[in-house]
């Protein structure tokens, strides 16, 4: 809410609901002589009760205003002209309205009460604009006059200071002894250790195994502070923790340790609080693209096998004269000195690849180019990422995704790249590629079917 202003753009409606004599209202105006007073009282009371305040000036008060009172009244609008603002005559309307409304100035003695008021209440206003908003409401409750705006952006200023000490000062009372050291010693760290800092603060490389790993590293040791929203951040206004945060985010350490005790415990928890929902973001994007990696560079590797099979050889009839001519001319010979001297085995080998070929089946073969780069590549990222996040569904339909999953975390510490067929996976899981595989001899399923579901909707 803006300081009360009386716009000079002012609405019929506006003009009706506010700026309409009450019948109690006319009651007194014929306390007043002549029509000059009796307008300007009219004025004054109007604009004190819509405004919480005596207008400033006169020329605040737009003329449309009053020329809609001298109409109720009946009177020449000029004669408002004639009315002086702050005279004695104004000093003792101004009495009487204050007499009528109940209203009284807002003296310095009252600031202590409405910022306490404020800072009690300041969970119903998380924010600065929203706490000037209930200033305004509490003066009106109070039945007292607004304080100038400069005035009352000062008070609430005040009060929301407080209340931002109360808030740090509550965090810090809730962490422990342990926590709090530790704190002290991430700030005091250098800032390439792994658990500075400047380092938990770093921003993720470009995409790749190493960039997961370090970001799980980091997500590590925030969750080793143990800071948890129910217990340490409970009851603060969520708008309260973002800004908390934006003032704590551009800070280096060594900012952070010229705050006081209070203010600094606190911005570590709250900042740690939303570095582990960013890094929980993070490890699942790069996740999610190093799992598309491996099908772009599977259909990158299948597709030029495919072309490298089905090309056809060049000048395949000149070949073969060549071929028939060495032959005939030197039947006795052997093969290595008369016709690979001609043709060369390469050549043949790609005519021979060219006829019987490899009948290829395309599913069957990305699976298993899938298969090789996470066995060889890709499988150390899966139990960190396991250890690491933890999967959660509202969706009964997805049961057995979560159930699936906690069965591969379950096999990642063994060395084989096997699960026992005595688990129980859903065959509709894995991907249209993964059918093509054939489950061996001993009755196993290959353990990377999980790694590479279908894309799961919520």
């Amino acid at each position: 809410m803006d300081y009360p202003r009386i716009s000079p753009y002012i609405s019929k409606e506006d003009l009706t609901d506010h700026f309409t004599l009450t019948q109690d209202e006319r009651y007194h105006l014929p306390l007043w002589r002549g029509e000059r007073s009796i307008l300007g009282f009219a004025v004054l009371l109007k604009t004190f009760k819509f405004l919480g305040f005596p207008p400033r000036d006169k020329k605040d008060i737009p003329n449309v205003i009053v020329s809609c009172l001298s109409q109720q009244l009946k009177i020449d609008s000029a004669e408002y002209e004639k009315y002086k603002w702050k005279s004695s005559l104004w000093d003792t309307h101004l009495s009487t309205i204050r007499h009528l409304t109940e209203f009284k100035p807002c003296q310095e003695g009252d600031h202590p009460g409405i910022i306490h008021s404020l800072v009690d209440a300041a969970k119903n206003h998380p924010t600065r604009s929203k706490m000037f908003a209930a200033a305004i409401d509490r003066c009106r409750q109070l039945r007292l006059e607004l304080p100038t705006e400069k005035k009352l952006q000062r008070i609430v200023s005040s009060a929301w200071q407080q209340y931002l000490n109360d808030t740090c000062q509550m965090i810090t009372d809730r962490l422990s002894p342990e926590q709090k050291e530790r704190m002290n010693g991430c700030l005091n760290s250098k800032a390439n250790v792994s658990d500075g800092y400047e380092w938990i603060k770093k921003n993720p490389g470009k995409f790749g195994l190493k960039t997961l790993l370090n970001e799980i590293s980091r997500l590590q040791i925030i969750n080793s502070f143990k800071i948890s929203a129910e217990c340490h951040l409970q009851d603060i206004p969520e708008e309260v923790l973002k800004l908390l945060r934006e003032r704590a985010a551009p800070e280096g350490s060594f900012q952070m340790k010229r705050h006081p005790l209070n203010i600094r415990y606190a911005f570590l928890a709250v900042l740690f609080h939303f570095r582990r929902m960013e890094l929980t973001d993070n490890i699942v994007d790069v996740f999610l693209e190093l799992i598309h990696r491996i099908d772009k560079k599977a259909d990158r590797k299948l597709e030029h096998d495919l072309v490298s099979n089905i090309q056809s050889v060049y000048k395949k009839r000149e070949i073969l004269y060549k071929l028939a001519k060495a032959s005939t001319q030197n039947p006795d010979g052997m093969v290595k000195s008369v016709v690979f001297s001609v043709v060369g085995e390469d050549v043949l080998q790609q005519i021979i690849t060219e006829y019987e070929g490899k009948e290829l089946n395309y599913d069957s073969h990305l699976a298993q180019e899938k298969t090789g780069k996470y066995i060889h590549s890709y499988r150390r990222m899966m139990k960190p990422v396991l250890d690491i996040l933890v999967f959660r569904t509202n969706n009964p339909v997805r049961n057995p995704l979560i159930k699936s999953i906690s069965v591969v975390h379950k096999y990642l510490d063994k060395r084989h790249t096997w699960i026992p067929q005595s688990e129980k996976i859903l065959e509709d899981l894995p991907a249209d590629c993964w059918k093509e595989l054939e489950i061996d001899n001993q009755g196993t399923v290959v353990l990377q079917k999980l790694s590479l579901p279908k894309k799961v909707t919520n």
